[in-house]
């Protein structure tokens, strides 16, 4: 069959409805600016740091906000990375995330402690 013969109606009957997201969009700079400024920012910041009080105090920093990372709740506890915050600086601000979250990340489920911990420490 020709593909030049094909009814768009059909097309459609085939492939369905295309996306908004299918269609290929020339992103917005800003909008690619805002992805990458958090980042920009702290390394910014960072490489002021090493400049004023040299290399010490940016490595320091940085063993700090990696144990933070590493340090959680139990895991049938959901963690609030309150302590990679406080260590980054944004717990003072207000964002979108912050407001207008997803509801369903803060769902509690509650499960059996203790086979929370014995499937984490593959004893069942």
């Amino acid at each position: 069959m020709d593909s030049s013969k094909i009814n768009p109606e059909k097309s459609i009957l085939l492939h369905g409805f295309s996306k908004s997201v299918d269609i290929q969009r020339k992103p917005c700079p800003l909008e690619e600016s805002e992805k990458t400024f958090p980042k920009r920012q702290d390394d910014i910041r960072l490489a002021t740091l090493r400049s004023e009080q040299g290399i010490a105090a940016p490595l320091k920093l940085m063993m700090e906000r990696k144990a933070a990372s590493r340090v959680g709740r139990l895991p049938f506890l959901a963690s609030s990375n309150l302590m990679t915050e406080v260590l980054t600086g944004s717990i003072d601000s207000i964002d979108f995330h912050d407001i207008y979250n997803d509801p369903t990340d803060h769902i509690e489920v509650l499960r059996v402690p203790s086979l929370v911990m014995d499937y984490q420490q593959k004893l069942l």
